[in-house]
Protein backbone atom coordinates (compact mmCIF):
# COMPACT_ATOMS: atom_id res chain seq x y z
CA UNK A 1 0.00 0.00 0.00
CA UNK A 2 2.76 2.26 0.99
CA UNK A 3 4.77 1.87 -2.53
CA UNK A 4 1.09 2.60 -4.22
CA UNK A 5 0.74 5.63 -2.57
CA UNK A 6 4.50 6.48 -3.14
CA UNK A 7 3.58 6.27 -6.82
CA UNK A 8 0.55 8.35 -7.12
CA UNK A 9 2.46 11.07 -5.45
CA UNK A 10 5.04 10.91 -7.74
CA UNK A 11 2.82 10.77 -10.52
CA UNK A 12 1.35 14.05 -9.11
CA UNK A 13 4.82 15.61 -8.36
CA UNK A 14 5.62 15.39 -11.90
CA UNK A 15 2.26 16.50 -13.47
CA UNK A 16 2.91 19.36 -11.27
CA UNK A 17 6.21 20.07 -11.21
CA UNK A 18 6.50 21.36 -14.97
CA UNK A 19 8.15 20.69 -17.95
CA UNK A 20 12.14 20.24 -17.47
CA UNK A 21 11.99 19.51 -13.80
CA UNK A 22 14.14 16.73 -12.28
CA UNK A 23 12.11 13.54 -11.26
CA UNK A 24 12.94 11.13 -8.27
CA UNK A 25 13.11 7.71 -7.71
CA UNK A 26 12.00 6.47 -4.51
CA UNK A 27 14.50 4.41 -2.67
CA UNK A 28 13.00 1.72 -0.20
CA UNK A 29 13.05 3.87 2.44
CA UNK A 30 10.65 6.09 4.89
CA UNK A 31 8.41 7.60 2.26
CA UNK A 32 6.37 9.89 4.54
CA UNK A 33 6.33 12.01 6.48
CA UNK A 34 9.22 14.57 6.48
CA UNK A 35 12.80 13.38 6.87
CA UNK A 36 14.40 15.80 9.13
CA UNK A 37 17.55 14.68 9.39
CA UNK A 38 20.25 12.90 8.43
CA UNK A 39 23.54 11.22 10.53
CA UNK A 40 25.98 8.58 10.09
CA UNK A 41 27.78 6.78 12.71
CA UNK A 42 31.53 6.11 12.66
CA UNK A 43 30.74 2.17 11.55
CA UNK A 44 28.55 3.80 8.23
CA UNK A 45 25.09 3.78 9.47
CA UNK A 46 22.84 5.93 8.76
CA UNK A 47 20.19 7.39 10.76
CA UNK A 48 17.61 9.27 9.33
CA UNK A 49 14.33 11.13 11.84
CA UNK A 50 11.03 11.44 10.27
CA UNK A 51 7.98 12.32 11.54
CA UNK A 52 6.72 9.71 12.72
CA UNK A 53 9.72 7.19 13.67
CA UNK A 54 13.72 6.66 13.36
CA UNK A 55 14.73 4.61 10.52
CA UNK A 56 18.53 3.14 9.67
CA UNK A 57 20.43 1.54 6.74
CA UNK A 58 23.89 0.76 5.65
CA UNK A 59 23.20 1.88 1.81
CA UNK A 60 20.92 4.56 2.31
CA UNK A 61 19.02 2.53 -0.31
CA UNK A 62 17.13 -0.16 2.44
CA UNK A 63 15.83 1.24 5.30
CA UNK A 64 14.64 -0.49 8.88
CA UNK A 65 12.45 1.48 11.59
CA UNK A 66 14.47 1.53 14.81
CA UNK A 67 13.16 -0.49 17.96
CA UNK A 68 11.43 2.48 20.46
CA UNK A 69 8.21 1.41 21.66
CA UNK A 70 6.06 4.30 20.32
CA UNK A 71 5.70 6.53 17.65
CA UNK A 72 7.45 9.91 17.94
CA UNK A 73 7.48 13.21 15.47
CA UNK A 74 11.65 13.24 15.62
CA UNK A 75 13.18 16.52 14.76
CA UNK A 76 16.56 16.12 15.28
CA UNK A 77 19.94 13.68 15.67
CA UNK A 78 23.29 14.46 16.59
CA UNK A 79 26.57 12.12 17.43
CA UNK A 80 28.75 12.52 20.34
CA UNK A 81 32.01 12.92 19.20
CA UNK A 82 33.74 11.32 21.40
CA UNK A 83 31.46 8.04 23.03
CA UNK A 84 29.73 7.63 19.79
CA UNK A 85 26.41 7.87 21.35
CA UNK A 86 23.20 8.62 18.94
CA UNK A 87 20.76 11.74 20.95
CA UNK A 88 17.51 12.06 18.68
CA UNK A 89 14.81 14.42 20.05
CA UNK A 90 11.50 13.80 20.13
CA UNK A 91 8.44 16.69 21.05
CA UNK A 92 10.07 16.85 24.66
CA UNK A 93 11.73 13.53 24.59
CA UNK A 94 15.44 12.52 23.86
CA UNK A 95 16.19 8.90 23.22
CA UNK A 96 19.40 7.80 22.92
CA UNK A 97 21.07 4.74 21.02
CA UNK A 98 24.51 2.84 20.76
CA UNK A 99 24.36 0.73 17.92
CA UNK A 100 21.58 2.69 15.66
CA UNK A 101 18.99 -0.16 16.61
CA UNK A 102 17.37 -0.12 19.78
CA UNK A 103 17.20 3.48 21.95
CA UNK A 104 16.52 3.89 25.06
CA UNK A 105 14.28 6.83 26.03
CA UNK A 106 15.77 9.46 28.61
CA UNK A 107 13.56 11.31 31.12
CA UNK A 108 15.12 14.85 30.91
CA UNK A 109 14.02 17.22 34.12
CA UNK A 110 13.82 21.12 32.85
CA UNK A 111 12.83 20.60 29.66
CA UNK A 112 9.13 19.31 28.67
CA UNK A 113 8.94 21.26 25.43
CA UNK A 114 8.64 20.67 21.78
CA UNK A 115 12.81 20.60 20.94
CA UNK A 116 14.14 22.22 17.72
CA UNK A 117 17.84 21.60 18.13
CA UNK A 118 20.65 19.08 20.14
CA UNK A 119 24.33 19.96 19.70
CA UNK A 120 26.68 18.23 21.71
CA UNK A 121 29.28 21.13 22.79
CA UNK A 122 33.48 19.99 22.21
CA UNK A 123 32.91 19.95 26.37
CA UNK A 124 30.61 16.97 26.13
CA UNK A 125 27.74 19.30 27.23
CA UNK A 126 25.02 18.74 26.07
CA UNK A 127 22.68 21.77 24.48
CA UNK A 128 19.24 22.12 23.76
CA UNK A 129 17.21 24.74 21.65
CA UNK A 130 13.25 25.10 22.27
CA UNK A 131 11.90 27.66 20.05
CA UNK A 132 13.44 31.00 21.54
CA UNK A 133 14.70 29.07 24.93
CA UNK A 134 18.28 27.91 25.16
CA UNK A 135 18.93 25.03 27.74
CA UNK A 136 22.31 23.30 28.70
CA UNK A 137 23.09 19.44 30.17
CA UNK A 138 26.97 19.43 31.98
CA UNK A 139 28.40 16.18 30.38
CA UNK A 140 28.67 14.31 34.12
CA UNK A 141 25.14 14.30 34.33
CA UNK A 142 23.32 15.05 30.62
CA UNK A 143 19.47 14.49 31.69
CA UNK A 144 19.59 17.67 33.70
CA UNK A 145 18.64 20.38 31.73
CA UNK A 146 18.76 24.44 32.98
CA UNK A 147 18.02 27.10 31.19
CA UNK A 148 20.83 29.28 30.24
CA UNK A 149 19.34 32.48 28.09
CA UNK A 150 15.87 33.06 26.07
CA UNK A 151 16.05 34.86 22.41
CA UNK A 152 13.40 37.20 21.32
CA UNK A 153 12.70 35.08 18.24
CA UNK A 154 12.97 31.49 17.46
CA UNK A 155 16.31 29.77 17.06
CA UNK A 156 16.85 27.25 14.08
CA UNK A 157 20.26 25.64 14.43
CA UNK A 158 23.33 25.89 17.14
CA UNK A 159 26.94 25.84 16.71
CA UNK A 160 29.89 25.98 18.16
CA UNK A 161 33.72 27.54 17.65
CA UNK A 162 36.69 27.80 19.80
CA UNK A 163 37.00 28.69 23.49
CA UNK A 164 33.45 28.90 24.25
CA UNK A 165 32.02 29.75 20.98
CA UNK A 166 28.41 29.40 20.71
CA UNK A 167 26.19 30.92 17.65
CA UNK A 168 22.59 30.33 17.32
CA UNK A 169 21.04 30.81 13.56
CA UNK A 170 17.82 32.99 14.35
CA UNK A 171 14.71 33.68 12.72
CA UNK A 172 14.65 37.61 12.74
CA UNK A 173 17.79 38.06 14.73
CA UNK A 174 21.00 37.09 12.79
CA UNK A 175 23.61 35.24 14.16
CA UNK A 176 24.28 36.00 18.06
CA UNK A 177 27.25 34.73 19.08
CA UNK A 178 28.36 34.34 22.88
CA UNK A 179 31.86 34.50 23.86
CA UNK A 180 31.28 33.23 27.05
CA UNK A 181 29.81 29.79 27.26
CA UNK A 182 25.70 31.28 26.46
CA UNK A 183 25.93 33.81 30.00
CA UNK A 184 24.84 36.83 26.78
CA UNK A 185 24.91 36.61 23.46
CA UNK A 186 25.37 39.46 20.75
CA UNK A 187 24.78 40.26 16.96
CA UNK A 188 27.52 39.09 14.72
CA UNK A 189 28.97 42.16 12.45
CA UNK A 190 28.32 41.71 8.54
CA UNK A 191 24.70 40.34 8.64
CA UNK A 192 21.61 42.29 9.47
CA UNK A 193 20.99 41.85 13.16
CA UNK A 194 17.54 41.61 12.49
CA UNK A 195 17.78 38.35 9.28
CA UNK A 196 16.56 35.03 9.48
CA UNK A 197 19.66 32.77 8.71
CA UNK A 198 18.45 29.40 8.23
CA UNK A 199 21.69 27.08 9.33
CA UNK A 200 25.42 27.04 9.38
CA UNK A 201 28.07 24.65 9.24
CA UNK A 202 31.66 24.97 10.45
CA UNK A 203 34.92 23.39 8.64
CA UNK A 204 38.46 23.66 9.66
CA UNK A 205 37.66 26.64 11.30
CA UNK A 206 35.74 28.84 9.00
CA UNK A 207 32.15 29.31 9.69
CA UNK A 208 29.96 29.10 6.82
CA UNK A 209 25.79 30.32 7.02
CA UNK A 210 22.72 30.91 5.13
CA UNK A 211 20.56 33.53 5.47
CA UNK A 212 17.22 34.54 3.70
CA UNK A 213 19.50 36.97 1.64
CA UNK A 214 22.07 34.43 0.57
CA UNK A 215 25.04 32.45 2.17
CA UNK A 216 27.96 34.13 4.10
CA UNK A 217 31.14 33.35 5.77
CA UNK A 218 33.54 34.32 8.51
CA UNK A 219 36.89 33.38 9.78
CA UNK A 220 36.69 34.09 13.64
CA UNK A 221 32.93 33.89 13.74
CA UNK A 222 32.67 37.73 15.03
CA UNK A 223 33.03 39.51 11.23
CA UNK A 224 30.69 37.74 8.46
CA UNK A 225 31.06 39.01 4.37
CA UNK A 226 28.56 37.56 1.59
CA UNK A 227 29.84 35.05 -0.80
CA UNK A 228 26.83 34.67 -2.75
CA UNK A 229 28.76 36.13 -5.85
CA UNK A 230 28.31 34.23 -9.08
CA UNK A 231 24.25 32.97 -7.57
CA UNK A 232 21.55 35.17 -8.96
CA UNK A 233 18.77 33.52 -6.38
CA UNK A 234 17.09 36.57 -4.44
CA UNK A 235 15.54 34.24 -1.71
CA UNK A 236 16.66 31.70 0.31
CA UNK A 237 15.46 29.00 2.40
CA UNK A 238 16.69 25.02 3.19
CA UNK A 239 19.96 24.46 4.14
CA UNK A 240 23.97 24.66 3.93
CA UNK A 241 26.08 21.82 4.69
CA UNK A 242 29.60 20.25 4.37
CA UNK A 243 31.51 17.12 3.75
CA UNK A 244 34.36 15.35 5.42
CA UNK A 245 36.58 16.87 2.53
CA UNK A 246 35.07 20.63 3.33
CA UNK A 247 33.33 21.03 0.33
CA UNK A 248 29.96 23.16 1.00
CA UNK A 249 26.52 22.69 -0.32
CA UNK A 250 23.49 24.99 -0.44
CA UNK A 251 19.95 23.64 -1.06
CA UNK A 252 17.82 26.27 -1.40
CA UNK A 253 13.98 25.67 -1.10
CA UNK A 254 12.88 29.07 -2.61
CA UNK A 255 13.84 28.44 -6.25
CA UNK A 256 14.63 24.16 -5.67
CA UNK A 257 18.62 24.35 -6.68
CA UNK A 258 21.22 23.03 -5.57
CA UNK A 259 24.92 25.02 -5.27
CA UNK A 260 27.99 24.27 -4.43
CA UNK A 261 31.79 24.39 -4.10
CA UNK A 262 34.87 22.82 -2.97
CA UNK A 263 37.29 22.87 -0.40
CA UNK A 264 39.92 25.32 -1.84
CA UNK A 265 37.16 27.52 -3.19
CA UNK A 266 35.00 28.01 -0.41
CA UNK A 267 37.69 29.83 1.13
CA UNK A 268 38.82 31.97 -1.89
CA UNK A 269 39.14 35.60 -1.58
CA UNK A 270 36.04 35.48 -4.02
CA UNK A 271 34.18 32.16 -4.01
CA UNK A 272 32.66 30.71 -7.59
CA UNK A 273 29.59 28.13 -7.30
CA UNK A 274 28.88 25.65 -9.13
CA UNK A 275 25.87 25.73 -11.89
CA UNK A 276 22.91 25.50 -10.38
CA UNK A 277 21.16 21.73 -10.05
CA UNK A 278 17.12 21.44 -9.96
CA UNK A 279 15.30 19.46 -8.07
CA UNK A 280 11.35 19.10 -8.29
CA UNK A 281 9.87 22.08 -7.23
CA UNK A 282 7.36 21.54 -4.12
CA UNK A 283 9.90 18.63 -2.65
CA UNK A 284 11.63 20.88 0.37
CA UNK A 285 14.85 19.44 1.05
CA UNK A 286 15.74 18.87 5.40
CA UNK A 287 19.24 18.32 5.59
CA UNK A 288 21.93 15.87 3.33
CA UNK A 289 24.79 13.11 4.24
CA UNK A 290 27.38 14.45 1.55
CA UNK A 291 30.05 11.61 1.55
CA UNK A 292 32.09 12.91 -1.55
CA UNK A 293 31.16 15.99 -3.90
CA UNK A 294 28.48 13.78 -6.28
CA UNK A 295 27.69 11.34 -3.89
CA UNK A 296 24.40 12.35 -1.80
CA UNK A 297 21.85 12.05 0.69
CA UNK A 298 19.16 14.13 0.59
CA UNK A 299 16.02 14.08 3.43
CA UNK A 300 12.95 15.63 1.75
CA UNK A 301 9.63 16.77 2.98
CA UNK A 302 7.01 14.38 2.57
CA UNK A 303 9.45 12.33 0.31
CA UNK A 304 11.70 10.57 2.47
CA UNK A 305 15.12 9.80 1.67
CA UNK A 306 16.44 10.40 -2.08
CA UNK A 307 19.93 9.07 -3.27
CA UNK A 308 22.14 10.64 -6.17
CA UNK A 309 25.56 9.69 -7.09
CA UNK A 310 26.06 12.53 -9.95
CA UNK A 311 25.55 15.49 -8.01
CA UNK A 312 21.71 15.73 -8.75
CA UNK A 313 21.48 15.24 -12.09
CA UNK A 314 19.56 11.78 -11.18
CA UNK A 315 18.17 10.57 -8.17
Amino acid sequence: MVKILSALLLTFLVATAGIGQVTLNSTNGPYFGSVNDLVQTGGGKIIAATNNSLFSSTDGSSWTRLTLGTSQFFQDLEIHPTSGLIYATANGVIFTSTDGTVCTQLSPTGLGVFINRLKIAPNGDVWVVANSNLYRANAASPTTFNQIYTFTSQVNDLDFGATNQIFASTFGQGIQRSADNGVSFSAVSGISASAVVRSMTVHAGVFFALASDGPYRSTNGTSWVSIKNNITDVSFSGFISKNGSGDIFIFNNDTYKVYSVNAAGSTATSVTWSAAVNYPVNLGANDGLFSTATNWLIGFSEYGVEKTTDAGATW
